[in-house]
Parts: C-alpha cells; structure tokens; sequence
C-alpha cells in the first residue's frame, strides 16, 4: 500500500467516508483536501496525507477500503517512507476522473468564480445524457435541462428509465427542488457526492432508497 493507492482509494469512496465522520471532521477533512490542491512544498504535502488519514482513520469502520488502503507506518514527517511530491496534482487528477464522486467542487483562490462555474458545467455536461428527441419523454415537464455553451439542450440520463421515460421519483425530487428554475444546481445535487445519503444521488435510483432520496431533496431544502 502506498500513498497514490490511498488517494485514489479516497477519491473513490470519498461520499462513503465523510458519512462517516462528524460534522467538525467533515469541514476539516474538505479543508486539507482543498489545501492539497494548492501548490506547496513537499514537507507540508507530507504533513497534509499524514493529516488526512489521522482524520478518516478513526471513524471508519475495520475493513473499509480507505481503511486498508492507509500506508503502515505513515503517521509522522520524519517516518514517512513513500514520496508524496505529486500528491496536489494527483488531487487534481482524480477530481476530473471521477467527477461527481469527489467533493461537489474545492475551493481554489486561483480561480475566478466564472471559471469555477464553467468548471462544474463541464463536469455536469460530461455525464451521460440525451437530446430532447433521443428520449420518450424527452420534451415534458420537470425535467433538469442543461443548456450548453452551443446551444443545444442535454437531459442527464439518471431522469430516465431503459425506455426513455421519465421516472416518477426523479419528477418528484426535481420538483422539490426547483429544477425549472435551478436547473444546473439540481443536476449538481444528482450528480455529486452527498455525505447523509452516502453516494451520489443518482446512483441510487432504483435500489430501494426512494424514500432516502426524498428525504435528503427535503433536508436540502430546509437547508437552504
């Protein structure tokens, strides 16, 4: 086990592992995982992956993947065996390879707010989808449309079943959160990473969650 194995092992399972933890660790795990975007030198590169697994490790449970995946060893500067020089452009790597998996989109000081939003709408586009016609349903209502920079529109392909229709349970939760009017931010809330549910919305549609998706559209409107 090495350091890249453990943060590729963190990129994927990262929803899973901040369902964990509470909400102080939560905010403190998004804080190091953000700094490690940023360029540094490669002592506190070391300190901040000793310090992110110092924060998951207690909370995850004996045999979880990220769990196992901690380097042996790895707790202190001066113990530290495997070179992590690379660690923030690794970071930065695995948020474009798995996308909406990871956390819904870091803080960066060197990016202006306009290219952070053109950042998630490319991450968002870049998910499967289908123009109005391809779909059965593909012109009623409720659904998220995204409007691309070309000027077509793309229906995210989680709103609908092998018939291109679309699921009751997606109109209902879209409904609830105002996609009509929102409609970049409902996808955002499908697509990306959610801490109470455990996974990305959307990849639990049709696995006998329905009414923790409900529930979880309802807490983030009481959020908000």
């Amino acid at each position: 086990m090495d350091v890249p194995h453990f943060l590729r092992t963190l990129a994927k399972h990262l929803p899973d592992v901040r369902s964990h933890l509470d909400a102080d660790d939560q905010d403190e795990l998004d804080r190091l995982l953000s700094e490690l975007q940023r360029p540094t030198g490669r002592e506190r590169l070391n300190d901040l992956v000793i310090s992110i697994m110092d924060v998951v490790e207690p909370w995850l449970p004996p045999g979880h993947p990220v769990r196992r995946a901690i380097p042996t060893g790895i707790r202190r500067l001066d113990r530290a065996d495997e070179p992590v020089d690379q660690a923030g452009a690794m970071w930065g790597e695995l948020i474009e390879r798995y996308g909406h998996r990871l956390l819904p989109e870091m803080p960066d000081p060197s990016r202006s707010p306009a290219e952070l939003l053109a950042a998630v709408q490319r991450r968002l586009l870049g998910a499967p989808s289908h123009l109005p016609g391809e779909v059965a349903d593909g012109y009623g209502a409720g659904l998220v449309r995204l409007d691309t920079p070309e000027g077509t529109t793309r229906l995210p392909a989680f709103q609908f079943d092998a018939d291109g229709r679309a699921r009751p349970l997606v109109l209902l939760v879209n409904s609830l959160l105002n996609a009509e009017e929102d409609p970049w931010g409902v996808a955002d809330w499908w697509l990306g990473g959610n801490a109470w549910l455990g996974a990305a919305p959307a990849d639990l549609i049709g696995t006998e969650r329905d009414d923790d998706l409900v529930a979880a559209a309802q807490a983030e409107l009481e959020r908000i």
